[in-house]
């Protein structure tokens, strides 16, 4: 047997969710300063039922934070 193959819809909507994951993690950790093993918990939560939009916002705010 070998590594599973994966359509390129699968493997889109993985790296959407990793996206997510990552910038919901360091936005609870730089901009609200959450502990990293609590946003990386939430985020493995929040991933998954957050709105594209709240997801935008987060994802702005992050770089916001980070241009200053």
């Amino acid at each position: 047997r070998g590594a599973p193959e994966y359509s390129t819809r699968q493997t889109q909507k993985a790296l959407e969710i990793y996206e997510r994951h990552q910038v919901i993690t360091q936005f609870l950790e730089e901009v609200l300063q959450v502990d990293a093993d609590t946003a990386e918990e939430d985020a493995c939560h929040m991933e998954h039922v957050i709105s594209d939009s709240t997801f935008q916002g987060f994802k702005a705010l992050l770089e916001e934070k980070r241009s200053k």
